[in-house]
């Protein structure tokens, strides 16, 4: 089973971390912040109130895995955001150029350990902490979708953004049927004490249009007439 559901905002901003004075973002949720939406759904705390580096949460992550789908072709707005100096040595602002995700969706996969609590919260439609899409100030919104099974198949198509390390090098991307494929590198997994533990590669098309392959790709699971490949358990 799978529980599923959708989320999406005026706007999104997921910062890439090597960006300084232009802040840059990667066109979906990384998986660190998808685990960060899923914790503040369910009120699990990252306990920064105790220690300022603290990400407690991803202690309940273990045994969970995601798959994300961008539900709309991806489009991007930069905007100017101005930021106010608050330390009293220092008076003034600084305006800092932002690269936003312009109104973006996307559906989440989420199963495992915390499946069950996820799918009661969202049926009651409640959050515990405020989602948003990567900055607090893109306030997200949840549509549930249900909870469904995971049918196995094979297939050369795949709705979900693909993490490359579940692909064998014998498989490649049919690029007379990708419109936009990309690939990027992003976080995966940080530790409690808020630093990088892994990341991965993964493929993604800007159109919101399956991901098209020359081989069959075996262990894809079908949810609700969408193919996806989940990402690695944490």
């Amino acid at each position: 089973m799978a529980c599923v559901f959708d989320i999406h905002s005026e706007h999104a901003m997921f910062r890439k971390p090597y960006t300084t004075t232009s802040s840059v973002s990667y066109p979906f949720p990384p998986p660190t912040a998808v685990a960060g939406i899923i914790c503040a759904i369910l009120g699990i705390s990252n306990k920064s109130n105790e220690k300022i580096v603290s990400a407690a949460y991803w202690e309940k992550m273990a045994g969970t895995r995601i798959a994300i789908k961008i539900n709309k072709p991806v489009k991007w707005e930069t905007q100017t955001v101005n930021f106010i100096n608050t330390k009293k040595d220092k008076i003034g602002h600084v305006q800092i150029k932002h690269h936003f995700i312009k109104k973006p969706s996307y559906r989440i996969y989420v199963c495992g350990e915390l499946e069950e609590s996820l799918c009661r919260m969202l049926e009651k439609q409640q959050t515990i902490y405020t989602p948003y899409l990567g900055v607090a100030y893109a306030l997200a919104q949840i549509n549930y979708l249900g909870q469904y099974q995971q049918t196995p198949v094979t297939t050369t198509a795949i709705d979900s953004v693909v993490p490359i390390s579940d692909i064998t090098e014998t498989i490649e991307p049919d690029m007379t049927k990708n419109n936009s494929l990309n690939k990027t590198e992003m976080p995966f997994e940080f530790t409690t004490e808020r630093t990088l533990k892994k990341i991965i590669d993964v493929m993604y098309n800007t159109t919101a249009t399956p991901i098209y392959f020359i081989n069959l790709l075996e262990d894809i699971h079908q949810i609700n007439n969408d193919t996806v490949l989940f990402f690695p358990l944490w």
